[in-house]
């Protein structure tokens, strides 16, 4: 049923067409029972976790515990583990579920602390405008992505993202003057974004910060007018900030248009 529905929100043909369900909804329709989640909560906690969200949506629920909570209920192990230099925490075997729960739990999101990796490559750094460049930097410029993407009529007729909101998901702090610097440097309108911290404040993290910098910037490049919405979360020891934030907004309804 789930997979006709999202097939009938994108026909045009359809009554269901763009009829998109709040969490509260998409939870009564494809959720979990009010009765399962309690029984998993139940059990979550007569193992000593701390239920600490249940999702609107009622397809996961946010626990954590200690490393001796975690491997004497789920019956396995976690190691450290080495990968380039960087040092990691993960289950080292296949996770129990009891076979009470079995037909309603799918497994656990994460259990180590793995994550994604920034995907940018800096190729060096210079303090000056493009201007001080020369005919030896080829820059994109919003106004690029534009007229490439044919952008550029839209904003014409005045569509422009006004009214709209673009969820940006993040796993570190940014600086809010690099945001206000790149929109100054290409003439675009002053609209700053919001940050939402979700529970824990990552602080400014190396490399995350430049992604998530450059992610809100380019959001908000072209659709110029939208509010965008920096969503970030700390990254756990089971789960990362990404993850987290990805989870959030989409619970929270935070916006219609996740980047």
């Amino acid at each position: 049923m789930l997979r006709q529905l999202l097939a009938e929100q994108q026909d045009p043909l359809s009554s269901k067409y763009h009829a998109w369900l709040s969490p509260e909804q998409f939870g009564e329709q494809f959720g979990a029972s009010k009765e399962d989640i309690a029984a998993v909560t139940r059990w979550l906690e007569s193992k000593g976790f701390e239920v600490n969200d249940v999702a609107p949506g009622r397809r996961t629920i946010e626990f954590s515990g200690k490393v001796g909570q975690i491997e004497s209920a789920f019956q396995t192990r976690i190691h450290y583990y080495e990968l380039n230099n960087e040092r990691h925490t993960a289950n080292g075997s296949d996770i129990y579920i009891p076979a009470a729960l079995a037909p309603v739990v799918a497994g656990v999101a994460s259990l180590s602390s793995f994550g994604p990796k920034p995907l940018h490559h800096v190729i060096g750094l210079q303090d000056s405008t493009l201007a001080d460049f020369g005919s030896s930097v080829h820059a994109l410029s919003p106004y690029d992505f534009a007229t490439i993407y044919d952008v550029m009529p839209l904003w014409t007729e005045g569509y422009d993202g006004t009214g709209q909101s673009i969820a940006v998901i993040g796993e570190s702090d940014i600086e809010m003057s690099d945001v206000a610097g790149f929109r100054a440097q290409f003439a675009l309108p002053v609209n700053p974004p919001l940050l939402i911290v979700n529970g824990v404040d990552p602080g400014f993290q190396p490399g995350d910060q430049t992604e998530s910098t450059l992610d809100v910037e380019w959001a908000g490049a072209v659709a110029k007018g939208a509010t965008i919405k920096f969503v970030t979360s700390a990254s756990t020891n089971a789960t990362s900030g990404i993850a987290l934030s990805a989870e959030y907004v989409v619970q929270n309804d935070t916006a219609k248009v996740v980047a």
